[in-house]
């Protein structure tokens, strides 16, 4: 099993994973404007199950501070498929701001 360390700079990429690898997604964001990470994709979690999905502060927590989200995805089965992610507003359906896309084949 590998862990696999993921930031903006990865977004675009495509991956090739062994079954038990860990892929650590860790992207920026500042809840305090209203805009969060959200996965906008239509993925199955039989090839890549998301284990976590939490906000975290960096540096000391005050009020309007920045953070990053931090995901967590394990490869559970052999396939294909495409990690979209959106910063945006929860009460948005438009184009997001900023996207964070991966493209994942499980071997």
């Amino acid at each position: 099993m590998s862990e696999i360390a993921l930031t903006p700079r990865d977004s675009g990429r495509s991956l090739s994973v062994n079954v038990g690898d860990v892929l650590n997604v860790e992207l920026p964001e500042n809840l305090a404007t209203g805009y969060s990470w959200q996965r906008v994709d239509s993925a199955s979690d039989s090839v890549l199950r998301l284990r976590s999905w939490e906000p975290q502060a960096t540096g000391q927590p005050r009020l309007g501070a920045s953070g990053v989200r931090k995901a967590q995805f394990e490869a559970v089965a052999p396939g294909s498929l495409h990690i979209r992610l959106a910063l945006r507003r929860p009460w948005e359906t438009g184009s997001a701001g900023e996207t964070f896309t991966l493209n994942v084949t499980v071997r």
